[in-house]
């Protein structure tokens, strides 16, 4: 599958319209098969019952119409209070985390229930015949007996559903979804690998070669690792990347150089570009940086004066924190690749830690400082990393986090106390950092 259709996979999959047609289409399916089987079956098994009885064609009309109508009633209150939660959570929490509302397979399979109960039920009303001089009455019982069990299905939905939103946009419970989601993408990267580094390092410094360049801006969603792995293996070459999912690109931008310019033809350029999908706005398949983002935007906004949520921003550093524990020997960006002979292909854009958590702190300091609760919540977050294996550059980091930290509480807190009881945790920190490498 292309990187493109590949994209458009996921971009459907994570989509609130996807499941509940897939939902759909199955009913239009069911109903079919139900009808044949009424057809094929009749109504006799029915005599053999004492708990079932046998419809006439203007009972099981009115029956399936106040499934149907029920069922559309409900899925449309049930899309209006879908519609609110999202603009809520939208003004709450910052637009950018609509995405996890829309991929919620909750809200998906309540609305999918409800549509897809209405469809079968209105499938089968189609199909009920009375009795005339012509053609005798056609009754399909267990069209109707399906029916009457989605409804029911369709109501432990809605009791589900009750349940499910106030669930969804409980602060607490979505910064868990993101930290958990983030804690296990972590896992999933590859260990800092110095000598692989001082490979690929010479391999790219000995390297200038042919650029590809997008045909589009936008940000890039995804690239397609194996895709440009056989390609540089096939036609002997070594690819460099010069973006990394989560960049923004111009048009004109480079997105990967290759060295053997000589046999990058019009085709074979084709095919390297189409291993970069761009879009309009950034997505958490590969960009891993965008979850650290959503956490600090949650952060922020709970310690605007509108807001005024500590302990919401006191959740998002607790899974920050260990985030930034777990992400400081692993490899950010994009890891480069060898072929089975042990040469580079492939050279990724390695994202140093330091970046990272300059992003994090940079952007939520400004905001931490100002309460001493979160000041020294802040301070926490950092210290959980002093007992964590750092190199001499990522102590230094830390210590300007902490540094710029105290200095900024100083001036943004007004009560002595405050500034004394975060200046003596920062004190603590600082003297822990630096007895680490002497």
């Amino acid at each position: 599958m292309s990187s493109q259709l590949l994209a458009i996979w996921e971009h459907a999959r994570g989509s609130y319209w996807f499941l509940p047609s897939l939902m759909v289409v199955a009913a239009f399916g069911l109903s079919l098969a139900s009808i044949a089987i009424d057809d094929l079956v009749g109504a006799q098994w029915l005599d053999e019952s004492r708990w079932l009885y046998t419809n006439k064609a203007e009972g099981a009309r009115t029956l399936l119409g106040t499934i149907a109508g029920s069922m559309i009633g409900v899925a449309g209150v049930s899309f209006s209070i879908t519609i609110a939660t999202f603009a809520q959570a939208a003004i709450q929490f910052g637009p950018r985390l609509i995405s996890n509302f829309m991929r919620d397979r909750g809200n998906q399979a309540v609305l999918g229930t409800l549509l897809a109960t209405f469809v079968f039920a209105l499938m089968i009303l189609r199909t009920i015949q009375a009795s005339t001089e012509s053609s005798p009455a056609f009754v399909p019982h267990v069209s109707i007996l399906l029916a009457l069990a989605l409804s029911l299905v369709s109501l432990g939905m809605l009791i589900f559903f009750i349940h499910h939103i106030p669930e969804s946009i409980d602060v607490s419970n979505m910064v868990a979804r993101i930290g958990r989601g983030l804690d296990e993408r972590l896992r999933a990267l590859p260990e800092i690998d110095a000598e692989k580094i001082d490979i690929l390092a010479r391999e790219d410094s000995a390297s200038e070669g042919f650029q590809i360049c997008g045909d589009s801006c936008g940000y890039v969603l995804r690239i397609d690792e194996s895709r440009l792995l056989r390609i540089a293996c096939e036609a002997d070459m070594v690819i460099r990347l010069d973006a990394v999912p989560g960049d923004f690109v111009r048009a004109d931008e480079t997105l990967a150089s290759v060295t053997q310019a000589e046999r990058v033809d019009e085709e074979l350029r084709k095919r390297l570009a189409g291993a970069f999908v761009i879009g309009q706005q950034r997505s958490p398949t590969q960009d891993i940086l965008f979850l650290f983002d959503e956490l600090v935007e949650v952060a922020t906004r709970a310690l605007s004066p509108s807001a005024n949520d500590i302990f919401t921003a006191i959740a998002c550093m607790h899974w920050l924190g260990n985030a930034l524990a777990r992400g400081i020997d692993r490899e950010f960006g994009f890891a480069s690749q060898m072929d089975g002979s042990g040469s580079a292909r492939l050279i990724g854009r390695c994202i140093p830690f330091e970046v990272v958590l300059d992003r994090v702190c940079d952007t939520l300091r400004p905001s931490a400082e100002k309460d001493p609760t979160a000041a020294l919540q802040f301070l926490e977050m950092l210290a959980g990393l002093k007992d964590r294996q750092i190199s001499v550059q990522q102590r230094n980091r830390l210590l300007d986090h902490v540094e710029a930290l105290r200095s900024g509480s100083m001036l943004a807190l007004r009560s002595p106390r405050d500034r004394q009881v975060v200046e003596r945790r920062a004190n603590t920190l600082i003297e822990t950092l630096e007895n680490r490498h002497e």
